[in-house]
Parts: C-alpha cells; sequence; structure tokens
C-alpha cells in the first residue's frame, strides 16, 4: 500500500511555502506564494496565517508582505548546535585564521547545495561565506571536493558532467584538495580539503581563503594538516601513503 495516504497535504503546503524564499525571493507577498504552489491566495492564507502566528514567517505592516521569520533561525541553531563536528572543527578555525588571516570555513551538502556551519575570520572584508550561506556544489572549492571524493568513486563522466569540470574533479581527487583564486579577487587563494568520519568517508569540506599568501604551498599544507586533525577527532585514521 503507498505510503502516501500518510502525507498530511496541509503540513506539506506550509514547508513548500517555506521552501519557496531564497537569496533572490526573501519576501513574498500572499499571491506571490500562492502562484508559487500553483494554488489560490484564499486557499493558502490559513496555512500561511498559521505560520506567522508561529513564528515560522514574519509580515511587514507596510507591505504585507512575508518574510521567513525568527523561529527558522532558532530551529536552525538548535540542528547546528547539535552538529559535534563543529565544536571539534571551531578551535582549528580559529588557529588557521590566526596563523595565516584570511578567513576559515567548515561546510557540509545539503542536496544540491554546499551549507557553511562554522566561520571564522580577521576580517569581514575577505570574508567569502557566511554561516548559513548555500552554494551550488559546481560553483565552489568545497564544494568540488565533495563531488571529487563521494563515494571514493569516479567523480563523474563528461556525458553528465562537462569535461572540463570532470578533468578539474579528477585532478583534485588525485591531490587531495581543491585549489581556486578568489572569485571577487584573484589576489585572494581559496584552498578547500575533505574532513572525513570513522568511516573513511567525506562528511565535510574545511576551506581557507587568504590574500596575497606568501606561499601556495604553506596555505595548502596548513589546510591538509588541519582537515586531517579534524578527521582524526572524528575517529578517522589514514591508510599508508594516503592522506
Amino acid at each position: 500500500m503507498s505510503r502516501e495516504r500518510y502525507l498530511n497535504t496541509s503540513l506539506s503546503k506550509a514547508l513548500k511555502i517555506l521552501d519557496l524564499f531564497d537569496d533572490e525571493r526573501r519576501e513574498l507577498s500572499l499571491s506571490e506564494l500562492a502562484r508559487g504552489l500553483g494554488l489560490r491566495p484564499g486557499s493558502i492564507y490559513p496555512i500561511v496565517y498559521t505560520l506567522w502566528q508561529h513564528g515560522y514567517l514574519d509580515r511587514c505592516p507596510d507591505t504585507k508582505r512575508y518574510r521567513l521569520g525568527l523561529k527558522i533561525l532558532v530551529q536552525a541553531g538548535y540542528i547546528l548546535s547539535g552538529l559535534d563536528i563543529r565544536e571539534r572543527a571551531k578551535p582549528v578555525l580559529k588557529r588557521l585564521v590566526r596563523e595565516h588571516g584570511g578567513s576559515a570555513t567548515l561546510s557540509v551538502v545539503g542536496g544540491d547545495d554546499v551549507i557553511f556551519i562554522e566561520e571564522e575570520s580577521n576580517s569581514p572584508m575577505i570574508r567569502a561565506y557566511m554561516i548559513g550561506q548555500r552554494v551550488s556544489l559546481h560553483d565552489a572549492a568545497p564544494g568540488k571536493v565533495f563531488l571529487a571524493f563521494s563515494a571514493e568513486s569516479d567523480p563523474g563522466e563528461p556525458e553528465l558532467i562537462p569535461e572540463e569540470l570532470v578533468r578539474e574533479l579528477r585532478e583534485i581527487k588525485a591531490k587531495g584538495f581543491a585549489l581556486e583564486q578568489g572569485e571577487n579577487n584573484d589576489q585572494v587563494v581559496v584552498v578547500a580539503a575533505p574532513i572525513r568520519d570513522f568511516r573513511g568517508e567525506v562528511v565535510a569540506a574545511l576551506t581557507i581563503s587568504v590574500p596575497n599568501p606568501k606561499s601556495k604551498e604553506e596555505i595548502i599544507e596548513a589546510v591538509l594538516g588541519a582537515a586531517e586533525e579534524i578527521s582524526r577527532s572524528l575517529g578517522y585514521r589514514p591508510k599508508s601513503g594516503r592522506r
């Protein structure tokens, strides 16, 4: 028997409403929300009103437009605080920034995106990413690390991923890290490395963005060492000859 009969349609609509908000659509009117679901405004108003009453949506009194409420942030905080990897990585990120400058981040995979869950920086001007930010796996150094090391298999076939990206992912897997120049400043060097758990699976990525480093090699070694330190704290033990 199909499990679809257990699906609560009203709750499903409420979750779809929350999913309509993103970086480009931070505020939406009731009509826009309804249009996003392919429904009439009147049919979703009770759901929107309930989300508003419970703090999952805020409503601007002047424009009558809705945005995600602070309750979302509160619940996200509970999730983040329960991620043990953040506590283990935080002192390592602090040390990296203290010794090399720039900004250091910890990220995990969420669907087709990289989600940044921890960040340390010694300058707001070079913060490459912020906590909670989502970036496509294909568009960021840590995302490419996840793609390259996913299931320790071949990172992709040309018919599925652009051939140039396939070559890049294979190079990342062979070297053990991703290296890029800053997206908005080619003087900023970005290095990302995988973090593994006790099973050897890549569960997070460590990234550092440093402006005008004296030595790229020094930054790369620092990131690889830091990623391995966090991995070991999660129970990972590298095989001989493998980082």
